[in-house]
């Protein structure tokens, strides 16, 4: 998606454009794949959230709950709902079964920048000025840790929550027994984490408010998650890390 407002979904095994969509006359901010990779999410600096069907490029539903432009956006596991923030931080969650404009759930009481759902459906994660951590299952007040930052990750099996803040400490959360487990200190501010399939390792990388110059190395930080070590890092990137992805076999 571009400034222009224009989407564009390429096939990667050929190269070629497979759908072009002209999508946010305002320009398009966000995108999120469905879980089952047959709806496309994008959220526009209007406000906008639209879901499209990428068999045939229409647009399923649109929603308009946000005053300002879209920031993160996130399908739940089962693709049943998507949520939203935008720039100011409120949160917005839509049930994709209702073309209903109405979100079913919003938070905006905290500045919040990055949004993720845990595999299990339960758990929803905003990272901000502070972290939240919502029981979407049983409702109710979310638990809010004081240091926040710019991202947020669940490990593949809904156990554990990580994230990074700009003081260059990433914690890792046992969700279930309610503890922080592991509080590393890669001593940088941090942009990106992903949890290795197996849950085994934690990577972290660099982020944006540490670099001066592109000039310097930015290695990604590995975590041993069962001993609580740090392992060789892992070099060759001169930018700042702005995300991290495993490929699903590990």
């Amino acid at each position: 998606g571009d400034a222009s407002g224009r989407i564009v979904v390429w096939d990667p095994r050929t190269w070629t454009i497979k759908r072009s969509i002209a999508g946010h006359p305002s320009g398009v901010q966000a995108m999120a794949f469905s879980r089952d990779g047959r709806r496309l999410a994008t959220g526009g600096a209007d406000g906008a959230v639209k879901v499209w069907d990428l068999s045939d490029g229409e647009l399923v539903v649109q929603y308009r709950g946000h005053t300002d432009s879209i920031k993160s956006l996130d399908f739940s596991a089962d693709d049943r709902r998507l949520c939203s923030v935008d720039t100011i931080g409120a949160v917005n969650c839509w049930d994709l079964s209702d073309s209903n404009s109405a979100p079913f759930w919003s938070e905006s009481e905290s500045e919040h920048s990055r949004i993720t759902h845990s595999a299990d459906g339960v758990w929803l994660a905003a990272n901000g000025d502070q972290l939240r951590l919502w029981n979407l299952r049983e409702g109710g007040k979310p638990k809010v840790f004081e240091e926040g930052g710019h991202c947020v990750a669940f490990s593949h099996d809904s156990r554990l929550l990580a994230w990074g803040d700009n003081r260059g400490h990433i914690r890792v959360w046992d969700v279930k027994n309610e503890e922080i487990i592991h509080d590393f200190a890669p001593s940088t501010p941090v942009g990106a984490l992903a949890f290795s399939p197996n849950g085994d390792h934690l990577v972290g990388g660099m982020g944006v408010p540490f670099l001066r110059s592109r000039a310097r190395q930015c290695p990604l930080w590995v975590f041993d998650l069962k001993s609580g070590e740090k392992l060789p890092s892992l070099p060759h990137h001169r930018g700042h890390v702005a995300a991290i992805r495993f490929s699903r076999d590990g």
